[in-house]
């Protein structure tokens, strides 16, 4: 890891050399270029046959271990949205014969952390601790994963907590656009209607928790990333200790395909007593399986990845002063895929956002790009890619959703290569493909002048 972090320092500085000579002005010493070691995981499956990624980091006191379970919110039951988010909530509270208040002090005094969130395809749980205590570490995970108490003033509190979440919500213009956003494109669909909500939150009891666990965290479901001081032998007894009795299969209906079709349209939602608007907008993007799914990716780090050289950033933010800031990202869902992005702005000036948004799109579709400004964009992903290595939780994490999204155990390794081999052909045939602005849809919650 010492030699991951040095990289990662050199890459930042070569990014930002006018920053460097001048808050130094000094002539940095001549460093010899270093090879960058791309880890290499290995599958290690265990007795009772459960599999994980490792990457063994001998120097490190450090274990992280990522674990990814193929369902989210949109496998709770219509009548219960918000199952998932409140009973994730509760997982790492009281487990075993642990009250909430003698596991968070075993945990703080062991520096271990154990946490899990719940998202819309998947959930996940972290767990962090030194060598020294690895042992408590992947008890305390066991038990949470199978012996949640799920007490009664527990649930009541995280139900009281997820209520006032969603009345924050309401009034939050960010989160009610993307609600709207979500909903007017995917309609019925369970991606469009995962939100909690409060008749949901108040059906949650302990029964319902307890059957939660017992269909979301199970073996067929798991995806596992591990990173540290451990070698093949210790994490395959780990891994039957901790999941060993985890049920074999999920009795979880498979979510629905959905075609998603959107037209040029822009929605507006009135929320008063905001000096400005919020807006989500997009399009159909494609899968992780697509074969243009790395040219999308490249795309749309062009276009408005979080760089602030990407086209969307320079014009509608640097020139025409906008907004403070317009993103673009890749929503690959396994059962549609969008093509989503972020931007706010005055009341006043949202109109001319807008508009300044659909012209870069349709100059993009009408002229594409050119070559100078593709492998600007792939050399910008490729050498900031050290930077996912960074912390050893990061990387676990990285390792269980290469599992989840069903790549090469060789990803880390070829990943820059896929980048690096498309073409300019590539990228304007998935231009054509992707970016018809007579489809590119907008929400916008505020109160917008001229919309």
């Amino acid at each position: 890891m010492k030699k991951i972090v040095l990289i990662c320092l050199l890459l930042i500085i070569s990014f930002f050399p006018k920053l460097a000579s001048a808050q130094y002005n000094s002539v940095l010493p001549k460093i010899k270029p270093q090879t960058f070691n791309v880890p290499t995981p290995k599958l290690v499956k265990s007795p009772k046959g459960i599999t994980a990624w490792l990457i063994e980091e001998k120097n490190t006191p450090i274990i992280a271990v990522s674990i990814i379970s193929a369902s989210g919110s949109t496998s709770d039951p219509k009548h219960l949205k918000g199952l998932s988010e409140v009973a994730v909530s509760l997982m790492g509270n009281e487990i075993g014969n642990y009250s909430a208040k003698e596991l968070t002090s075993i945990l703080t005094e062991n520096a271990i952390n154990l946490s899990f969130t719940a998202g819309i395809e998947h959930l996940s749980a972290t767990m962090t601790t030194s060598v020294e205590k690895k042992k408590l570490a992947f008890k305390l995970l066991k038990l949470a994963l199978t012996e949640p108490r799920f007490s009664r003033n527990s649930i009541k509190e995280a139900k009281l907590l997820a209520l006032t979440k969603i009345k924050q919500e309401a009034i939050n213009p960010n989160t009610v656009a993307y609600k709207k956003f979500m909903k007017y494109v995917y309609k019925k669909h369970p991606y469009g209607n995962y939100f909690a909500s409060k008749s949901g939150i108040k059906r949650i009891n302990r029964h319902i928790l307890k059957d939660w666990v017992k269909n979301r965290w199970t073996k067929d479901k798991l995806f596992i990333g591990v990173v540290g001081n451990i070698n093949e032998q210790e994490l395959s007894k780990l891994l039957d200790k901790t999941f060993g009795k985890l049920p074999n299969k999920s009795r979880l209906k498979a979510i629905p395909d959905f075609e998603v079709i959107t037209k040029q349209n822009i929605e507006v939602k009135t929320l008063k007593n905001l000096p400005q608007s919020s807006a989500w907008f997009g399009q159909k993007g494609v899968a992780r399986s697509d074969k243009d799914f790395f040219t999308l990716y490249v795309l749309n780090q062009l276009i408005g990845g979080v760089n602030l050289t990407s086209k969307l950033s320079q014009s509608v933010r640097e020139e025409l002063g906008l907004t403070y800031g317009v993103t673009t990202s890749l929503f690959p869902l396994k059962h549609g895929p969008i093509f989503l992005g972020f931007t706010n702005s005055a009341n006043n000036k949202m109109a001319k956002t807008i508009k300044a948004i659909q012209t870069q799109w349709e100059k993009l579709y009408n002229e594409g790009t050119t070559k100078e400004e593709l492998e600007d964009t792939k050399s910008f992903i490729t050498g900031s890619f050290p930077l996912s290595f960074i912390s050893s939780s990061d990387l676990a994490s990285f390792l269980a959703s290469l599992q989840y999204n069903n790549e090469d155990i060789d990803y880390l390794k070829t990943r820059n290569e896929k980048m690096n081999a498309i073409t300019i052909d590539d990228a304007n045939r998935v231009i054509k493909r992707i970016f018809n602005p007579e489809n590119l849809f907008f929400v916008v919650v505020g109160i917008p002048s001229n919309l």
